[in-house]
């Protein structure tokens, strides 16, 4: 990672892989935890809107599929913090501690 300053810092991260279930498909995909970060939402980038196939539509602010451009979804205005907690399943995860340069 690059501070503002244009020096480089390094930090240790937890890596591990996980499933996320979206209107009916699984994607595996790999995900990275800064164990400073404390109540953070996840971020899911780029690399994560490809694997899965997912294409936004910022004009009409939703988003499809690649592979079935006729069903649309639009994106969520505001999150409800309980309903999203009433509907996840938690389960263990099993991470690994790498150093890497972001």
């Amino acid at each position: 990672m690059f501070l503002a300053d244009g020096h480089k810092f390094e930090v240790e991260v937890y890596t591990t892989s996980i499933v996320i279930r979206l209107e009916g498909r699984v994607i595996r995909t790999p995900l990275i935890a800064l164990p400073y970060a404390k109540e953070n939402p996840t971020l899911l980038g780029m690399d994560f809107l490809q694997k899965a196939g997912i294409v936004l539509n910022l004009k009409h602010r939703n988003w499809f599929f690649r592979d079935s451009p006729h069903r649309t979804y639009d994106f969520v205005r505001a999150v409800i913090k309980s309903k999203v907690d009433s509907t996840l399943r938690r389960i263990p995860a099993y991470c690994t501690i790498a150093k890497v340069n972001v």
